[in-house]
């Protein structure tokens, strides 16, 4: 299926996905990021195996800088990803046309 328009943006901190793993036992989950994520995203971004691929080791500053700036792109979508709630990984979903 091929989606022609653009979709429309949920408010900060909205629920995308939910999904229970069998495997894992456990429940996915997918919300749109927002300011209360700030402290476990610097956390991420700010350990060396984190940046090794996403090269955005700094200060607080440039992570909120680097986080406005995704939220304030239409064609990104930052994500926290969890298990059962708690917080385990971040993602950008990109649209691209």
């Amino acid at each position: 299926r091929v989606i022609a328009l653009h979709p429309l943006r949920p408010p900060g901190g909205a629920l995308l996905h939910a999904r229970y793993c069998a495997p894992c036992a456990r429940r996915f989950i997918l919300d749109l990021g927002c300011e209360d994520d700030m402290e476990v995203f610097r956390r991420w971004m700010n350990d060396e195996r984190v940046n090794s691929d996403w090269g955005e080791k700094g200060s607080w500053a440039k992570h909120v800088e680097y986080a406005r700036d995704a939220v304030d792109d239409p064609h990104v979508l930052p994500l926290i990803m969890s298990w059962d709630g708690a917080q385990m990984g971040y993602a950008e979903l990109v649209w691209i046309k």
